[in-house]
């Protein structure tokens, strides 16, 4: 702590910087196509009068690219890799949050960025499928009414090792937000083990997995979430509405109406002349 004090009062002095304190990735709502909804929170110490208001001026910006410039941090950046998800710009948003907890004697605050983006599958643009090996999980039915979420490694955008294993440094934290009932059933569906679940026995509902201040050898995260028959039903009727509201907003969408309200009328036709 002592020297912690010096280095700091140190660099208030004679220079200004930007100084990473850690990085939470936190990946929730993930949806049966495998889509995601990701936050990435960014803390650090700005330290110096003229990085202070640099950093105050760019509240503005939405640009991930003037962010990392700004504060040369290497490690703010994606941490999913764009060449295996879709991010679209629409969905993607920088937030910088207000300087706090300043220290007018070392000269210093704490300032905060978040990055929120929803991340899919890469799909191909003539058949509407995704494309093999895409989106941050694989998704499988092994039996009614249960997905299985497998995790895609290559997804991930952390800094490596030579053999290629996510390495994630003591201040790095990934943390994957389970859906509603989501299961792990076997010891092997997780590799490296997460915090808390070192020790858990099979199979395990767990909210959040968390790892953090390790390498992910051979990382491995997969999980099943298995819904009530009722919901089944629900989401059938649901997808079925949305599939005539596609048809009906389509070219062909006019001509869909006409033959339903010909087949409608010919039906209460019928049901006369049987009455006649």
């Amino acid at each position: 702590m002592r020297w912690l004090l010096f280095f700091l009062l140190f660099s208030a002095i004679f220079f200004g910087e930007f100084v990473l304190r850690d990085v939470e990735v936190n990946i929730g709502n993930i949806q049966k196509d495998g889509s995601v909804h990701v936050r990435e929170r960014f803390r650090f110490l700005v330290i110096g009068d003229y990085e202070k208001s640099l950093y105050e001026s760019g509240f503005d910006r939405n640009d991930l690219s003037f962010w990392a410039s700004t504060t040369e941090m290497s490690e703010l950046k994606l941490h999913l890799n764009t060449q295996v998800v879709d991010i679209p710009v629409a969905e993607f948003a920088v937030r910088p949050q207000p300087l706090r907890n300043c220290n007018n004697a070392l000269n210093l605050c704490q300032g905060e960025i978040t990055l929120e983006y929803n991340a899919y599958p890469i799909y191909n643009e003539s058949d509407g499928m995704p494309l093999p090996r895409t989106g941050l999980f694989s998704i499988e039915s092994p039996k009614p009414r249960t997905t299985r979420y497998s995790v895609n490694p290559g997804a991930l955008a952390f800094t490596t090792t030579d053999q290629g294993d996510p390495r994630l440094e003591e201040d790095v934290h990934l943390v994957i937000q389970l859906p509603p009932h989501g299961t792990v059933q076997k010891e092997e569906d997780l590799n490296p083990k997460p915090t808390g679940l070192e020790d858990a026995r099979f199979p395990v509902t767990a909210e959040e997995l968390r790892w953090t201040d390790m390498v992910l050898v051979k990382f491995t995260v997969a999980f099943e979430v298995e819904e009530s028959l009722d919901q089944e039903v629900v989401e059938f009727f649901s997808d079925l509405f949305k599939r005539v509201e596609r048809q009906l907003q389509g070219e062909q969408g006019m001509a869909t109406v006409l033959i339903l309200l010909l087949l409608l009328a010919g039906y209460f036709y019928l049901q006369r002349f049987k009455r006649g």
